[in-house]
């Protein structure tokens, strides 16, 4: 597997988001610090060849300042499939979801409210303030020393999953680049996630074995009244998850050489009873629907893809093709059931 594991280009590289109105998606977006780029279209045959979905696609990718990854691709399919996850809990399997560095949650916080009491369709968690120290060794010493803490503010709305993070005291310069111009003072995706209700984690190995992510950090938390990892994802007594970050083969250990682009997998285990979402989270369903990566040997990684045997292997794997922007694709999806697109670089 090393041809395609050599091959990865930064971490995750766009989130697919289907959208039933082009231009609302794109100034909606803006508010986070993206802009339109190139435009692109597929027939309805390429499409189904690509993507597996009948019908005309037409496709913006939106750039986030100099961003090399958690960019967004607007997909307006021709004919949608379903309404894809909606408001659907995070901690469903086949819920996906971006986070956003920002310097000022409650500016996002006001903008998202202001929204909500005005009726629009929109569903608000948070801000969830984490005040125990990611940092080893580090002691949290109150109105004595500086706190080290995260704010987390989660929205959904009917083609967007979105949380806003902003941190205290804790210095990821390189996690992120805030747009200061923009709106609502957000930076690209920083880390997009993924869930499955399970017990066995290694149906994620896929990602670092095949696609080439770097495996980062992993932790395992279990439910505790008012802990804010737990309250995020709604847990019960008995349920815990696994948590762990495949990262952008460049990134580094410490907070300060870290790089956007990371991917984090969830493993929800003793986990309640819930609708699986994942055959709405594919290609052709509005909303979240895909997740990208850019590879500098595509042929090699599509046997890679192909020959991986591992808990079920990959499947759904198309042929080579160009993609909406005339740039070498094929989609696949990996055996944890999450839908993707491999690039050329």
């Amino acid at each position: 597997m090393a041809s395609a594991k050599s091959s990865l280009v930064g971490g995750l590289y766009e989130i697919g988001v289907g959208v039933s109105d082009l231009e609302a998606a794109i100034s909606f977006w803006q508010a986070f610090g993206y802009a339109p780029g190139p435009h692109g279209s597929l027939s309805s045959d390429q499409a189904h060849q690509l993507y597996g979905v009948a019908g005309n696609l037409t496709s913006v990718r939106l750039a986030h300042q100099s961003a090399t990854g958690g960019l967004i691709r607007l997909l307006a399919w021709q004919n949608p499939q379903g309404p894809g996850l909606g408001h659907a809990p995070l901690r469903c399997t086949g819920s996906r979801w971006s986070v956003h560095r920002t310097d000022d949650v409650m500016n996002v916080f006001n903008h998202a409210e202001t929204a909500r009491q005005q009726g629009q369709d929109i569903q608000l968690k948070g801000p969830l303030i984490n005040v125990r120290s990611p940092s080893r060794g580090y002691e949290q010493r109150p109105f004595a020393a500086p706190i080290r803490a995260s704010h987390n503010f989660q929205m959904t709305f009917p083609e967007a999953r979105v949380v806003a993070m902003q941190r205290f005291c804790v210095s990821m310069t390189r996690y992120g680049t805030l747009a200061t111009e923009s709106l609502l003072r957000t930076s690209e995706g920083c880390h997009m996630g993924l869930v499955v209700a399970g017990e066995d984690f290694g149906i994620f190995d896929f990602y670092s074995a095949v696609l080439g992510f770097r495996v980062g950090k992993k932790v395992h938390v279990e439910y505790e009244l008012g802990y804010t990892p737990s309250e995020y994802f709604d847990l019960t007594p008995g349920e815990h998850f696994t948590e762990c970050d495949f990262e952008d083969p460049e990134s580094g250990d410490t907070l300060d050489t870290q790089l956007p682009g990371r991917l984090r997998a969830f493993l929800i285990q003793n986990a309640r009873s819930q609708t699986d979402l994942r055959p709405h989270s594919r290609p052709g369903h509005l909303g979240y629907c895909m997740y990208t990566v850019r590879l500098r040997d595509l042929q090699a990684a599509h046997s890679d893809v192909a020959n991986y045997r591992k808990h079920g292997g990959a499947t759904d794997i198309t042929e080579i093709r160009p993609d909406e922007f005339g740039t070498a694709a094929f989609s696949f999806t990996a055996p944890d059931g999450y839908a993707w697109v491999a690039l050329q670089a």
